[in-house]
């Protein structure tokens, strides 16, 4: 019986191509297209006159706050707030213990960021960052 495509040459060439970095089948025969999705800009939390990048999820508490700064704020808790990126790109901030956090002045348990929001922590509020991007 003869094949169009010997199977032989098919695992071939996949393999040949994943070599390449073309994707196996799929990239074989095109099945995906080759324009990217367009880079989302970096962001950045400015702390007290610092510009901190983001390039990872942060979780921001007591601990590292007296890292930052040197200042200790007593009514945050360990680990209080994430800034972190959501599957579709855009910056979040989530409460994670405690009971307060407020973004651009409102009380908040979870919310996107924009840039230029300002996001204090601690029923005090003296945890005080604002968010940007980064063009």
């Amino acid at each position: 019986m003869n094949a169009p495509f010997p199977l032989y040459d098919v695992v071939a060439t996949c393999a040949d191509a994943a070599l390449l970095g073309i994707g196996g089948l799929a990239g074989l025969f095109g099945l995906f297209s080759r324009r990217r999705a367009p880079r989302t800009p970096s962001a950045y939390l400015v702390i007290g006159g610092k510009r901190f990048p983001l390039t990872e999820p942060i979780r921001l508490g007591r601990t590292s706050w007296y890292r930052i700064t040197g200042k200790s704020v007593a009514d945050l808790a360990e680990e209080h707030a994430e800034i972190f990126r959501a599957p579709d790109g855009m910056w979040e901030a989530r409460l994670l213990a405690g009971e307060h956090m407020f973004v651009d002045g409102r009380r908040s348990r979870h919310n996107r960021l924009r840039s230029g929001a300002t996001i204090s922590l601690g029923k005090s509020q003296q945890v005080v960052f604002q968010f940007m991007l980064q063009n």
